[in-house]
This record gives C-alpha cells, sequence and structure tokens, in this order.
C-alpha cells in the first residue's frame, strides 16, 4: 500500500479502480458525502453531468460511478467507481471531492481517500489530517500525463460548502431565493443571425438525505439473514450469488472474491497473478454490518508518539546509507518496494558497520513491504540494500501502520499490523505454491518491546508454513504488532472466539 502526504503524487493502475472516501465512525460526527468532477483541459466541468454523486450516480460515459455507502466496525465510507481506460480522452482531471453536512471538517475524525486497484491491492492512502472549519473538500485528483494515469493528494478545503467548491469547478448553482425574488422578466432575443443557447437548469446543490425524503438512487442494503450470503450493490468485488464485480471495503481492508459463473455482470479483468494457478474465494465480507452495542473506545497508543516527516531513499543495486532525519529512538515504519525481479534484502547496521535486524529477504516479483524497524538511542540509524532493480526505502512515523480490525485484508509479502482487540481467532488464508515450497510466517509481538525483547518474538501463529492453506489460529489480545512474511498472496481475517474456543482462549 502507499501511502501519500499533501501535494504527494502516485502513478495508478488505467484499469478499473474503487475509490473510498471514509472516516472514522462515533456519535455526533457529521455526514460526509462524496462526489467526483470530470474536468477538461481548461479545469472546467463541461456541463452538470460532469459531477457525479449521491443523486446523480453515474456520468453519461458510464467511466464514473458513485456505487453507495458501505460501514465496518469503526468506519464508514462512501465507494466511487472509476474505470479510467473508459474516461473520455477530453477528461484530463477526475477531482475526488467530499461535503460535509451539518458540521465542519474539523469533527470529522480519520478522514481519508485511498483506492483499490483491481488485484484488491491498496495502490494509494492519502489521509486528511489538518482540517478544521471547511465544510468542502478536494481530497485529491486522478490526471493524465504523458499517457499515464497518476493520482495527487490536495488536501485543499472550503469553507463556502459544495456550492462554493462547484463554483470554481465551473458548475452554476441555482440560488433558489434570488430567483424567487427577481421580478418576471421576457427572455431576451438572441441577435439576427445568432443561433439561441438552450438554458440548462442550473445544478441545485443537493440536501442530505432525511428519514422523510424520497429514497436515493442507493441504499445500503439490509443485513442479510443466517445462512444467506449478502447481496452487495452496484459493482462491488462479487461474493456467491451477487451480481457485480467489486466488494466495498474500508481502509486499510482490502477483498477479492471471484464472480459466479454465469452472474449478471461485466467479466473481471483478469488478476495479474504471476502464478498459474487458481485463486481460491476470498473472506466474505458483508457490505453493511449492524452497529455493535456500544463499548468504551480503545485509546490509540500511537497518538501520543513524535511524529516526522517521512524520509525517502531511492537507489539501484546494493547501496549503504545512513537515515539522514531527526528519527525519534524506538520502532518506527519501515517500507520497501523493489521494480522488477532479482534478489532484494534491507537490513540494519550497527555503527561498526556489523549486520542487524533484517527487515526484508525476498526474491518477488515487484516486492512491496512493511515492517518495524528500530531506530537506535545513540547515532543514526544504518541501512544496507541489496538488489538488481531500482528500489525505494521510505521510514514513517510509527502512526501509519496500519490496524487490524474486525475487516479481512489481503496483501502479498511483507507486512505489519498494530492489533488492539481482544483475545481472537485469525482467519489465514495463503495462495503459495506448493510445487516452489512458497511459505509464510505470521507472528506477533509487544508493542512497544523493550530494547532486550527486540530480538524475543514468541512462538508464531505461523512458522513458514506452506501453501496453498486455510487455517484458523488464536490471536492474544491487544495492543500488539502482527506481522506478516509470505511469498505469495495472503489474506487476514479477525473475527471473535465463540464457545469453547472463547472459554480456552
Amino acid at each position: 500500500m502507499t501511502q501519500i502526504i499533501k501535494g504527494a503524487n502516485v502513478p495508478v493502475p488505467t484499469s478499473r479502480l474503487r475509490v473510498a472516501v471514509g472516516r472514522s465512525t462515533a456519535p455526533g460526527v457529521p455526514a460526509v458525502d462524496a462526489s467526483a468532477l470530470l474536468l477538461d483541459a481548461t479545469g472546467k466541468v463541461r456541463g452538470d453531468a460532469d459531477l457525479v454523486f449521491y443523486n446523480q450516480p453515474q456520468h453519461p460515459s458510464g467511466s464514473v460511478r458513485h456505487v453507495g455507502t458501505a460501514e465496518g466496525v469503526g468506519q464508514r465510507a462512501e465507494w466511487l467507481e472509476l474505470d479510467l481506460p473508459s474516461v473520455e480522452p477530453v477528461i484530463q482531471r477526475v477531482v475526488i471531492s467530499a461535503s460535509c453536512d451539518g458540521g465542519v471538517f474539523g469533527s470529522v475524525p480519520g478522514l481519508f481517500v485511498q483506492a483499490i486497484g483491481p488485484d484488491g491491492a491498496v495502490v494509494m492512502h492519502f489521509a486528511v489530517t489538518d482540517a478544521t472549519t471547511e465544510t468542502a473538500f478536494v481530497l485529491g485528483e486522478f490526471y493524465r500525463r504523458n499517457g499515464v494515469w497518476k493520482f495527487r493528494a490536495v488536501g485543499q478545503g472550503y469553507a463556502s460548502g459544495l456550492a462554493g467548491l462547484a463554483t470554481d469547478f465551473g458548475i452554476v448553482v441555482a440560488q433558489p431565493s434570488t430567483a424567487q425574488q427577481a421580478p418576471s422578466q421576457p427572455a431576451p432575443q438572441p441577435a439576427p443571425g445568432a443561433f439561441p443557447t438552450p438554458s440548462a437548469p442550473a445544478f441545485q446543490v443537493p440536501a442530505a438525505p432525511t428519514p422523510s425524503a424520497p429514497a436515493p438512487a442507493f441504499q445500503v442494503p439490509a443485513a442479510p439473514a443466517a445462512g444467506q450470503q449478502p447481496a452487495v450493490p452496484g459493482p462491488f468485488h462479487p461474493q456467491p450469488g451477487a451480481p457485480a464485480p467489486f466488494t466495498p471495503q474500508l481502509a486499510p481492508a482490502r477483498y477479492r472474491h471471484p464472480a459466479p459463473p454465469g452472474a449478471d455482470q461485466q467479466p473481471p479483468a483478469p488478476l495479474p497473478y504471476p502464478y498459474p494457478y487458481a485463486q481460491p474465494p476470498s473472506h466474505p465480507q458483508p457490505a453493511y454490518q449492524p452497529p455493535a452495542p456500544p463499548v468504551a473506545p480503545v485509546p490509540d497508543p500511537f497518538s501520543g508518539l513524535p511524529g516526522f516527516t517521512p524520509f525517502t531513499q531511492r537507489g539501484h543495486g546494493t547501496l549503504t546509507f545512513a537515515v539522514d532525519a531527526p528519527l525519534p529512538p524506538g520502532p518506527a515504519l519501515i517500507e520497501a518496494r523493489n521494480e522488477g525481479d532479482g534478489y532484494f534484502s534491507v537490513h540494519s547496521l550497527t555503527a561498526r558497520h556489523e549486520p542487524d535486524d533484517m527487515y526484508f529477504n525476498t526474491s518477488l516479483t515487484d516486492f512491496r513491504g512493511r515492517a518495524i524497524a528500530r531506530v537506535p538511542t545513540e547515532g543514526r540509524l544504518l541501512l544496507l540494500v541489496e538488489g538488481s532493480e531500482n528500489w525505494t526505502v521510505v521510514i514513517h512515523p510509527l502512526s501509519a501502520i496500519r490496524r487490524l480490525g474486525s475487516l479481512a485484508v489481503e496483501g502479498r509479502g511483507n507486512e505489519v499490523f498494530a492489533y488492539l482487540g481482544p483475545s481472537a481467532n485469525l482467519d489465514v488464508r495463503f495462495w503459495g505454491s506448493e510445487s516452489r515450497h512458497d511459505d509464510i510466517t505470521v507472528k506477533t509481538r509487544p508493542l512497544f518491546p523493550t530494547e532486550d525483547e527486540y530480538d524475543d518474538y514468541p512462538e508464531p501463529l505461523l512458522s513458514r508454513a506452506v501453501g496453498p492453506f486455510s487455517q484458523t489460529v488464536p490471536l492474544s489480545a491487544g495492543p500488539l504488532f502482527l506481522t506478516v512474511e509470505g511469498e505469495g498472496y495472503w489474506s487476514l481475517h479477525v473475527h471473535p472466539r465463540t464457545g469453547a474456543s472463547a472459554q480456552h482462549g
């Protein structure tokens, strides 16, 4: 997953993308509505049809759709679908925006936008952390550059709401009160020989749906009955019986569900798996979950940690370098990306340049992974990268770590999560090749270990288990780190313990 900061940009695949505009759920949080604006080379819309939102859920070209809302434990997101290959050539940018009804974005916790590719991988994630009195936000934009699509994190707020934002992009916003008070005037006549300009109704800023108002075009489905597969609206990842190719997901969850034969839908694009074996079904993930009974909020152990600007080092082949940034001592998040094939490894060095902690050691093609790095109390963090292709290493604050909750997550290679919940069961699925002896290791460790505990992992939940397989293992109560080291694709799903497993957990 690529997390980016305000002003940064990142390439995205020219394919069908799922875009989530999400937030954390809490009592009294204002509603957030997502929308998309399709802009031409002038930076303006061509008409009202170039605005896609919940009351106008599909662009005439079919390239952009608003497909509804999904809610999980602790998060809620509105979902858009962008079919980038179908975007008209005249369109140069697709702006992703959000408006806040009944409040300001400074009161909206955990605001983010993220995009998911056709393989279920999160291709970008941008968290908005500086909102104050804004009532509308341009979160980011997809734009063309030399035939390639990219995403730029914008993070520009508007105190004038959706009306002010829409006006900036060329939409004529109607003013009902002025129109009602204006005296009746005869329509102006065109000059001789001039073509009359057709009059189109001005865009009306939509009001948020109320219980007495007509239902919008999309409605969150009711929770499925016991034993029944949930019907997933719109083009979410299909699960058995669902008539659509995609399933909604919330940051940082990622899901994939194979389409049932004969389903009434467009066939999904081939998954870019590098190995010639079929993909088993992923964890079923309902589009809606009924709210859980109120519980005391879990304190975020990362909220008080010192932050810093992520440090990035790019290179080719083998290189030793020092992280030239004022990193606070203790754990930090290290992310590595390696382009192409070949062996790739990253490990730290002592002050004498002797090997210390191994963070990555892989031969996966186009490797992407994250791990916990140990910043020394004295001196700088020294790293040795060994490879034969172009690579990137980024050091993030620990607050950027992914949280493992009740939503299923998927990945490939190495990843690290923070788990803050109670003791539970962890479903692990792995799609490695048995003939190649692809294996996966899953283990946990204390969230903030002492210096002596860094190398003392508890017994792994899974140790070099060869795939493909599906297995349920017990997960201890948090807070803790959970690390995954896999030579292929995997998925995790936490669910409560029941019966005997709860009594003996």
